[in-house]
Formats: structure tokens, C-alpha cells, sequence
């Protein structure tokens, strides 16, 4: 495996930090400031029940710090069931280690003959595009050099 630079190791480690630790406090103070300053204040002439809820940032706060992890689960679980799918092919796609080791794999399946496995496993992979038909013509080609090889050898 290619050792990876110091530099893209800090930048990756950078980079979770900020997303995962830094940027959610900062996102959150950010947003009860600006939705408590144009929602309730500039609102309260309108509605002036949302200063008699919201008297002040800090019970605007405890509200919004009690209510939006409810929400992000919420959000979280929708993401897990319906979108996780996509994601996981999007990052395996362009994956060039992964791709090569599901066709080693399909091979390996397409060796064994064994006809359910084999629908399965296309099944699974056609998520990713892979050509199996080339593959196939591929594990074909290897197995007759294999025994053309092995031939060779006993005579």
C-alpha cells in the first residue's frame, strides 16, 4: 500500500475534525443567534407570544438544544434507509482496489459453478457497473491459459 504524506494525513484529519467537531457547535450557535434575532425579535411585533415563549436567547437556546438532535435522528434514520445505498456506491465506484477485488471475487464464484451464487453476486455488483461479460470472457480466457499451462506441464 502507498505510504501517505504528512501533509494529506493532516489535511484529512483536519478535515474531520472541523466537520465533526468544530463545525456542528458553530453551526448551532450560529443558527440560534440569526433565527432567534429575525424570527423572535423582528416577529414579536406580530406575534408577541414568541417573547412571552422566548424572553430571551439563552431559553431560545435550551429550546433549540433540546429539539434539533430530535430532528437530526429523525433526519438521520430517513438518510440510513433511503440514501446509504447511493452513497456506498458512490464511494466505491471510483474506488479502482475495490472494483478489481469484486471482479477476483466474481471469478473466483464464476470458478466454482455455482449458478445461484453467481446470479447473486451480478446482482450485487450491478449496483457498481461492472461489466460482466467482459469479466466473464476475461475469467474464460485465464482459466483456458491455466489449463493450457497445466497441460504443458504434464506432457
Amino acid at each position: 500500500m502507498p505510504e501517505v504524506s504528512w501533509f494529506k494525513r493532516r489535511w484529512m484529519e483536519f478535515r474531520q475534525g472541523y466537520s465533526t467537531y468544530l463545525n456542528l457547535p458553530l453551526s448551532l450557535i450560529s443558527f440560534i443567534t440569526v433565527v432567534y434575532s429575525l424570527a423572535v425579535i423582528q416577529l414579536s411585533e406580530t406575534f408577541p407570544l414568541l417573547l412571552v415563549l422566548f424572553p430571551n436567547i439563552l431559553v431560545f437556546a435550551f429550546v433549540c438544544v433540546i429539539i434539533i438532535p430530535f430532528i437530526a435522528v429523525a433526519i438521520g434514520h430517513i438518510h440510513v434507509k433511503k440514501q446509504i445505498m447511493t452513497d456506498s456506491i458512490m464511494a466505491i465506484k471510483p474506488n479502482l482496489y475495490i472494483v478489481e477485488q469484486a471482479k477476483a471475487w466474481y471469478a473466483l464464484v464464476v470458478a466454482t459453478g455455482v449458478g445461484p451464487a453467481i446470479e447473486y453476486f451480478e446482482k450485487s455488483l450491478a449496483y457498481i457497473d461492472v461489466d460482466f461479460e467482459k469479466i466473464k470472457q476475461e475469467v474464460e480466457e485465464s482459466a483456458g491459459k491455466n489449463q493450457a499451462e497445466i497441460l504443458a506441464k504434464k506432457g
